[in-house]
């Protein structure tokens, strides 16, 4: 099944965009968009409506989960425990950087893993931290249960 966006619909139908024109006359009117894009840009720019949103880049920006840590850590507000991994990071790095501020914060029994650049609660995984098994790192060994 092939997904066809409204804006695109939108712009390559010259007679959807004068019955819209039409509709508009006399009424306040802006579009708000879900993500906001350069089509969505071009939409409103077309349409002579406003837009409610940010420009593209900050919009995308301000929509990942580790830029607003970012903000609130900079605005110095209080947030939850966290970290945030880099992308491109091995799996190994990620692990390591987890367990280290599992063992930080010891005392939260539950985690919630959160995809960068996921909404609508898709990305989210839960970790209950007492389920899992100690190990302890002996120095010439490695790891033993």
């Amino acid at each position: 099944m092939r997904t066809i966006w409204l804006r695109l619909t939108l712009k390559r139908s010259p007679k959807a965009m004068r019955r819209i024109e039409m509709f508009m006359q006399g009424r306040p009117a802006y579009i708000v968009p879900g993500t906001v894009g350069v089509e969505e840009m071009d939409l409103a720019v077309a349409l002579g409506v406003p837009l409610l949103g940010g420009h593209p880049e900050v919009a995308q920006r301000l929509a990942l989960k580790s830029y607003a840590k970012e903000v609130f850590r900079k605005a110095d507000i209080n947030t939850a425990p966290g970290l945030v991994v880099p992308a491109g990071s091995s799996p190994a790095h990620a692990r390591e950087c987890l367990a280290r501020v599992i063992f930080a914060h010891r005392f939260s029994e539950r985690w919630l893993l959160k995809i960068d650049n996921e909404s609508g609660g898709r990305g989210h995984a839960h970790l209950a931290a007492n389920a899992l098994k100690p190990r302890i790192m002996c120095p010439g060994h490695g790891a033993m249960a």
